[in-house]
Protein backbone atom coordinates (compact mmCIF):
# COMPACT_ATOMS: atom_id res chain seq x y z
CA UNK A 1 0.00 0.00 0.00
CA UNK A 2 1.10 3.11 -1.00
CA UNK A 3 -0.95 6.68 0.06
CA UNK A 4 0.87 9.80 -0.01
CA UNK A 5 0.31 13.89 -0.20
CA UNK A 6 1.78 15.77 -1.71
CA UNK A 7 2.25 20.08 -2.31
CA UNK A 8 2.75 21.49 -6.27
CA UNK A 9 5.58 23.04 -7.24
CA UNK A 10 5.48 27.01 -6.01
CA UNK A 11 3.79 27.90 -9.79
CA UNK A 12 1.01 25.89 -9.32
CA UNK A 13 0.44 27.05 -5.36
CA UNK A 14 -2.46 29.33 -6.53
CA UNK A 15 -4.12 26.59 -8.03
CA UNK A 16 -3.73 23.56 -6.59
CA UNK A 17 -4.16 23.01 -2.98
CA UNK A 18 -2.77 19.37 -3.10
CA UNK A 19 -1.85 15.97 -4.65
CA UNK A 20 -2.74 12.34 -3.59
CA UNK A 21 -0.99 9.48 -4.86
CA UNK A 22 -3.22 6.04 -3.68
CA UNK A 23 -2.31 2.38 -4.58
CA UNK A 24 -4.00 -0.60 -2.81
CA UNK A 25 -3.26 -4.03 -3.84
CA UNK A 26 -5.77 -6.86 -1.78
CA UNK A 27 -4.92 -10.60 -1.92
CA UNK A 28 -7.22 -12.74 -4.41
CA UNK A 29 -10.05 -14.28 -2.06
CA UNK A 30 -10.85 -11.58 1.02
CA UNK A 31 -13.01 -9.50 0.88
CA UNK A 32 -12.01 -6.08 -0.49
CA UNK A 33 -13.41 -3.24 2.54
CA UNK A 34 -15.52 -0.35 1.19
CA UNK A 35 -14.78 3.17 2.89
CA UNK A 36 -17.36 5.81 3.75
CA UNK A 37 -16.79 8.91 2.46
CA UNK A 38 -18.72 12.05 4.06
CA UNK A 39 -19.97 15.20 2.35
CA UNK A 40 -17.07 17.06 1.18
CA UNK A 41 -16.16 20.81 -0.59
CA UNK A 42 -13.38 19.50 -2.76
CA UNK A 43 -13.03 19.46 -6.34
CA UNK A 44 -10.52 18.44 -8.60
CA UNK A 45 -9.21 15.58 -11.19
CA UNK A 46 -8.72 12.25 -10.88
CA UNK A 47 -6.24 9.34 -12.89
CA UNK A 48 -7.40 6.23 -12.31
CA UNK A 49 -4.13 4.80 -13.51
CA UNK A 50 -5.08 0.70 -12.40
CA UNK A 51 -8.19 -1.02 -11.45
CA UNK A 52 -11.25 1.29 -10.84
CA UNK A 53 -14.10 2.15 -8.56
CA UNK A 54 -17.52 2.32 -7.65
CA UNK A 55 -19.28 5.06 -6.18
CA UNK A 56 -22.39 4.17 -4.18
CA UNK A 57 -24.54 7.38 -2.97
CA UNK A 58 -26.31 6.29 -0.01
CA UNK A 59 -29.22 8.06 0.17
CA UNK A 60 -30.59 6.63 -2.95
CA UNK A 61 -28.36 4.04 -3.92
CA UNK A 62 -27.43 5.14 -7.35
CA UNK A 63 -24.04 3.50 -8.18
CA UNK A 64 -21.45 5.50 -10.74
CA UNK A 65 -18.12 4.27 -12.03
CA UNK A 66 -15.84 7.44 -12.89
CA UNK A 67 -14.37 7.54 -16.50
CA UNK A 68 -10.39 6.63 -16.29
CA UNK A 69 -9.47 10.29 -15.84
CA UNK A 70 -12.56 12.34 -13.97
CA UNK A 71 -13.44 15.67 -12.99
CA UNK A 72 -15.41 15.91 -9.59
CA UNK A 73 -17.07 18.92 -7.66
CA UNK A 74 -18.66 19.16 -4.22
CA UNK A 75 -19.92 16.14 -3.03
CA UNK A 76 -23.09 17.05 -0.50
CA UNK A 77 -24.84 13.55 0.30
CA UNK A 78 -22.42 10.46 1.92
CA UNK A 79 -20.77 7.98 -0.37
CA UNK A 80 -19.81 4.33 -0.07
CA UNK A 81 -16.35 3.52 -2.17
CA UNK A 82 -15.98 -0.18 -3.48
CA UNK A 83 -12.44 -0.33 -5.37
CA UNK A 84 -10.74 -3.37 -7.31
CA UNK A 85 -8.28 -5.74 -5.88
CA UNK A 86 -5.92 -3.37 -7.60
CA UNK A 87 -6.46 0.17 -7.12
CA UNK A 88 -4.33 3.04 -8.25
CA UNK A 89 -5.39 6.57 -8.44
CA UNK A 90 -3.53 10.22 -8.97
CA UNK A 91 -5.67 13.02 -7.48
CA UNK A 92 -5.00 16.56 -8.00
CA UNK A 93 -7.21 18.73 -5.46
CA UNK A 94 -7.86 22.44 -6.55
CA UNK A 95 -8.22 25.65 -4.61
CA UNK A 96 -11.92 26.70 -4.89
CA UNK A 97 -13.16 28.29 -7.71
CA UNK A 98 -10.53 27.04 -10.17
CA UNK A 99 -12.41 24.61 -11.94
CA UNK A 100 -14.95 27.07 -12.90
CA UNK A 101 -12.15 29.06 -14.31
CA UNK A 102 -10.29 25.92 -15.78
CA UNK A 103 -13.60 24.40 -17.49
CA UNK A 104 -16.07 27.56 -17.81
CA UNK A 105 -18.50 25.25 -15.97
CA UNK A 106 -20.24 26.34 -12.59
CA UNK A 107 -19.86 23.29 -10.48
CA UNK A 108 -23.70 22.79 -9.73
CA UNK A 109 -23.91 21.64 -13.22
CA UNK A 110 -21.59 18.77 -11.91
CA UNK A 111 -24.40 17.53 -9.79
CA UNK A 112 -21.70 15.60 -7.15
CA UNK A 113 -20.58 12.84 -10.35
CA UNK A 114 -17.90 12.18 -11.61
CA UNK A 115 -17.59 13.51 -15.17
CA UNK A 116 -15.35 12.03 -18.03
CA UNK A 117 -12.37 14.46 -18.11
CA UNK A 118 -11.88 14.34 -22.19
CA UNK A 119 -14.86 16.34 -21.88
CA UNK A 120 -13.49 19.71 -20.55
CA UNK A 121 -9.87 18.52 -21.84
CA UNK A 122 -9.82 16.53 -24.92
CA UNK A 123 -8.24 13.52 -25.92
CA UNK A 124 -4.98 14.91 -24.82
CA UNK A 125 -5.43 14.10 -21.23
CA UNK A 126 -5.13 10.36 -22.25
CA UNK A 127 -1.57 11.27 -22.77
CA UNK A 128 -1.18 12.47 -19.64
CA UNK A 129 -2.76 9.01 -18.26
CA UNK A 130 -0.55 6.52 -20.37
CA UNK A 131 2.56 8.93 -18.97
CA UNK A 132 1.75 8.29 -15.38
CA UNK A 133 1.10 4.85 -15.88
CA UNK A 134 4.35 4.27 -17.22
CA UNK A 135 6.08 6.31 -14.36
CA UNK A 136 8.81 4.54 -13.11
CA UNK A 137 7.81 5.67 -9.30
CA UNK A 138 5.65 7.13 -7.73
CA UNK A 139 7.14 11.00 -6.95
CA UNK A 140 8.13 11.00 -10.83
CA UNK A 141 4.48 11.31 -11.95
CA UNK A 142 4.54 14.72 -10.15
CA UNK A 143 6.66 16.66 -13.10
CA UNK A 144 4.08 14.92 -15.28
CA UNK A 145 0.91 15.95 -13.96
CA UNK A 146 2.27 19.84 -13.45
CA UNK A 147 3.43 19.99 -16.83
CA UNK A 148 -0.30 19.52 -17.84
CA UNK A 149 -1.36 21.49 -15.72
CA UNK A 150 0.81 24.55 -16.03
CA UNK A 151 0.07 24.63 -19.65
CA UNK A 152 -3.90 24.56 -18.59
CA UNK A 153 -3.40 27.25 -16.00
CA UNK A 154 -1.07 29.76 -18.41
CA UNK A 155 -4.01 31.14 -19.60
CA UNK A 156 -6.32 31.57 -16.51
CA UNK A 157 -7.31 35.06 -15.63
CA UNK A 158 -6.45 35.68 -11.62
CA UNK A 159 -8.82 34.95 -8.84
CA UNK A 160 -11.37 36.90 -7.70
CA UNK A 161 -12.40 38.51 -4.25
CA UNK A 162 -14.85 35.39 -4.19
CA UNK A 163 -12.57 32.79 -4.80
CA UNK A 164 -10.06 34.41 -1.82
CA UNK A 165 -13.15 34.38 0.51
CA UNK A 166 -14.13 30.94 -0.46
CA UNK A 167 -10.69 29.53 -0.14
CA UNK A 168 -10.44 31.65 3.68
CA UNK A 169 -13.59 29.40 4.42
CA UNK A 170 -12.34 25.84 3.03
CA UNK A 171 -9.31 26.28 4.48
CA UNK A 172 -8.14 23.92 7.43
Amino acid sequence: MFCKTLLPAPALQEFVRNYKILHLKFNNGNPIPFKYRPPKTEQGIVFYIAGSVNLQDVNSGTIQTPAPVSVFSHQTDKKRFQVSSEFYMFTIFLHAGVMYRLIGMPMTNLNESYHDAELFFGTDIRTVTEQLAEAPDYLSMVPIVEKFLLAKFRSLQMRNAVDVAANYLLSD
